[in-house]
């Protein structure tokens, strides 16, 4: 782990302490982290207060259970912290547990604790309750387990599963007691999970608490859950008071260096009586009064924490809650409460003393409200945060449990997410994708990261591939330039400033004759294509008419376009007509993609003229719409210096070969493992997440792989569990390109296309073309110099050649492209396996495209490990 990681834990409550405790406990105290509170205080509502005489006073939570995963974590946490002598435990027999009361018609109801006391109706129910449970058994005995995510209410389940008494006398002032919310809100599924779980696993409640088991007790469970078992604790506070915990762990974590900043509010983020009454306490049906939801008997169920010098009870009386609006008034004093409180006492409990002190604390938003879809709307939330890769980390009462066990437990859960970064990873493929994203690690999370790039051939750069010939001439074996416009471009240019090879760059702006003449080579001749606004008006020797009328027509056309995917043959002939279709569609997608247009996906191949038509209605419509990209602060120099002097394309002196060289460099320097001719031949992931790749014989492991290999090869190395992966995987098909570079006399345009009846020589049409030897380099010598002759009129005899084979060089985006690239993704990050997957198989077969999606991937991995910067 690096030192140098920094976390933000916002809000002091114990829900950040715990995280905090926990990230510095897992990571040997590796992290630099920071607890950032509001308040002058931490602890967020849990207070407590020793009275002059000694008493304890809880303005918050009193108690915790040591029920359940969150129930021991909360004894774990109090036992790593040296606070086992402090436990107060409450056991089965005590009468805070045996003895619980509901008022309701102005007196209290002693609710049955025992087996006997269910056999009989006891008030205010007409029932039994031993009745009504066997009830709901036997109503729902035929129900099948359920896999409905259907959400209600906890008073409709209660009304639902028993009847009106049990959903009003128990249900609802439960809600009120434990949540302060109102039972007809609240959603059953989240706020009491467990219930909800036995009905829908064993089709009720009587039957799933026969049949489920307690939670085996772990090995790493500490003495404290042992004892609390074996003594069958029911709950349990702490000697002076449950804010001992907090103060505990503020000892623990400025010990540990951790920075607390107090007072310090985020702005934004860049989510007496002689007759004492006996039990725990007692809660209000909000039809009594829905200002009071509870009295809490303090001195009932800790005794303990009484004055050490007089005799006293302590009393805990809980109000507002969702009722708080109804039931405060406007411009209300701290007395109004008070005296709201002592009332309470006095009519329900019959107590008349004046109390000796009084404290009253308003917590203010203190508990969530687990409303009807709120399972829905945390996992909304949580799937945003990692769909977008948010370096944040969401915990607290509001999401996935509002008790202080609760928070502590979900604290650990996400301290261990956190903990789970990668201080090893691979990137297997080493071509301009592997390269960028290796860089952009090292650059970002200052060389925390050990990377290794393993790449099958003898080089690095995959296509991109420059030779200088004898005569200085720079041959390019693969790309050649790159596209001046848009977001990759931008990146691209920024990262040849980063490298410092500005002085290297050879543009085209708009008057060169690369950018004003392009041609297409059909009817066995050349035709330039129009390329200002004049030559539009023109009838073209290419099409019947003039290119300004089928623009007309296509902007006057309705948009028949049902966000379904075609082809790019079909969109232009739909679009446009079959001409434009045949001799404008058909060889662009064949020069740029060396693809066949009837089989490419048009929203995958030119998605900015698909989206123009989904949203203005037309291709046309859309280019008049765009607008010019405004820049960003961040641009480089040489950035601005393309937008001022209009560049529409560029290449580096030496070949794009030397933006690999110079990366290679870099990485060498900064202590990347290269490894070339290390083909791999599996890659296999753990049950813990944990990437093993082989390489021959030899085994090599890590947290994380970035694959940058085309989406074939890496189907291939997967494992059979990932099937659906690998056959989705497989369906990306790449084609073999040839490129046959030939130094002439120059010519003075950037080339031309050749439409497809006219038996193009590379591309999808490879197998049509190769004969029994592929590799026969003069086969292919002897093809291009025939098309330059029959062409171009060039007999002469050229002064040099090279020729190079390109196999599986270009993937092929063909119709569904998009969906099959949305399943891989969305396999990839549901079955969350530490893959990235980059490289031109994905999303764009550009040399800027790769850039751009490298430096996505290389954010991603930052962020999903929690790297601050």
């Amino acid at each position: 782990m690096a030192a140098s990681k920094s976390i933000a834990v916002v809000g002091g409550g114990i829900s950040g302490l715990a995280a905090a405790h926990r990230l510095v406990k897992l990571s040997n105290n590796t992290y630099n982290v920071t607890v950032i509170e509001a308040t002058n205080r931490l602890g967020g509502w849990i207070q407590s207060t020793i009275s002059n005489e000694g008493g304890i006073l809880e303005s918050g939570p009193r108690s915790m259970r040591p029920i359940g995963l969150p129930g021991r974590a909360a004894l774990n946490l109090v036992h790593e912290l040296g606070l086992k002598d402090s436990v107060i435990a409450v056991d089965s027999k005590h009468d805070a547990v045996s003895k619980r009361y509901i008022f309701v018609g102005n007196k209290l109801h002693l609710l049955p604790s025992g087996f006997l006391s269910v056999l009989r109706p006891t008030s205010p129910f007409s029932n039994s309750l031993l009745w009504m449970i066997l009830r709901e058994w036997w109503m729902h005995r035929h129900n099948k387990p359920s896999d409905s995510d259907d959400d209600e209410s906890v008073y409709q389940f209660f009304q639902r599963r028993f009847n009106t008494e049990i959903a009003e006398y128990l249900a609802d002032p439960f809600c009120r007691g434990t949540q302060a919310g109102d039972a007809r809100k609240l959603s059953l599924k989240a706020c009491f999970p467990q219930v909800a779980n036995l009905v829908q696993k064993h089709g009720s409640i009587l039957a799933g608490m026969l049949r489920e088991r307690a939670i085996p007790i772990s090995k790493y469970d500490s003495p404290l859950v042992h004892q609390a078992k074996e003594q069958r604790w029911r709950m349990w506070t702490l000697q002076n008071g449950m804010e001992v915990l907090v103060h505990a762990l503020y000892d623990q974590l400025t010990k540990q260096g951790v920075k607390i900043e107090l007072e310090t509010e985020c702005q934004q983020i860049s989510f007496s009586t002689d007759d004492k009454v006996m039990g725990f306490g007692h809660l209000l049906p909000s039809a009594e009064n829905p200002g009071v939801l509870g009295i809490i008997y303090d001195s009932s169920s800790f005794p303990q924490l009484d004055s050490k010098t007089n005799i006293s009870t302590r009393f805990s009386v809980l109000m507002g809650g969702a009722w708080f609006d109804q039931f405060s008034k406007t411009n209300v004093t701290d007395d109004f409460y008070i005296q709201q409180a002592v009332n309470a006492v006095r009519s329900q409990l019959g107590v008349t003393l004046a109390p000796s002190m009084v404290k009253l604390s308003m917590q203010q938003d203190c508990i969530p409200q687990y409303t009807i879809g709120h399972l829905a709307r945390v996992e909304q939330i949580f799937d945003y945060v990692a769909s977008y890769n948010l370096p944040l980390s969401l915990i607290g009462a509001s999401y996935k449990g509002v008790g202080v066990a609760d928070c502590i437990h979900n604290a650990n859960l996400t301290a261990e997410d956190i903990i789970r970064n990668y201080s090893s990873i691979a990137i297997i493929g080493g071509g301009i994708s592997g390269l960028v994203v290796a860089y952009r690690l090292l650059k970002f999370s200052n060389n925390a990261y050990k990377i290794t790039i393993i790449e099958s051939e003898s080089r690095l750069g995959g296509w991109i591939q420059s030779s200088i010939h004898d005569f200085g001439t720079v041959l390019e074996q693969g790309p050649r330039s790159m596209r001046f416009g848009g977001a990759s471009s931008r990146i691209a240019l920024n990262l040849i400033s980063e490298l410092g090879l500005e002085d290297s760059i050879v543009f085209a702006d708009n008057n060169h004759p690369a950018v004003q003449k392009r041609f297409i080579y059909a009817k066995n001749k050349l035709h330039q294509l129009p390329s200002s606004i004049l030559s539009l008006c023109w009838c073209s020797s290419l099409f019947s008419r003039p290119l300004i009328w089928t623009l007309l027509q296509e902007w006057w056309l309705d948009s028949t376009s049902k966000d379904k995917d075609e082809t790019v043959y079909q969109f232009f002939k739909r679009r446009f007509n079959t001409e434009i279709a045949e001799y404008l569609a058909d060889p662009l997608c064949r020069g740029t993609q060396a693809g066949d247009a009837r089989k490419l996906s048009m929203k995958s191949c030119f998605p900015e003229m698909y989206n123009n038509e989904e949203k203005y209605g037309s291709v046309v419509s859309g280019v008049i719409h765009a607008r010019k990209d405004p820049g960003d602060e961040s641009d480089s120099p040489l950035l601005q210096q393309a937008k001022r002097g209009g560049w529409r394309m560029w290449t580096l002196r030496d070949g794009l070969e030397s933006l690999v060289i110079k990366l290679h460099q870099i990485l060498l320097q900064q202590g990347v493992e290269i490894k070339l001719n290390s083909p791999c031949t599996s890659l296999t992931i753990t049950e813990s997440k944990e990437v093993v790749v082989h390489i021959g014989q030899e085994i090599l492991k890590f947290d994380h792989a970035v694959c940058s290999l085309p989406a074939g090869n890496l189907s291939a190395i997967l494992p059979a569990e990932h099937a659906i992966l690998t056959e989705i995987l497989s369906q990306i098909e790449n084609v073999t390109v040839v490129v046959v570079n030939l130094i002439y006399d120059k010519f003075p345009s950037t080339g031309f296309s050749v439409e497809s009846n006219d038996k193009v020589h590379s591309g999808a049409w490879f197998n049509e073309l190769q004969h029994e030897n592929t590799d026969d380099n003069d086969y292919y010598l002897q093809i291009a110099t025939n098309t330059l002759s029959v062409h171009l009129g060039i007999n002469l005899k050229p002064v040099a050649t090279k020729v190079s084979i390109q196999r599986d060089g270009i993937p092929q985006y063909t119709v569904g492209h998009s969906d099959r690239i949305e399943k891989i993704f969305h396999y990839v990050n549901h079955h969350n396996l530490p893959l990235s997957l980059i490289g031109s198989s994905y999303k764009g077969i550009s040399v800027s495209d790769c850039i751009l999606n490298a430096f996505i991937a290389a954010e991603d991995i930052i962020n999903n490990s929690c790297y601050m910067h």
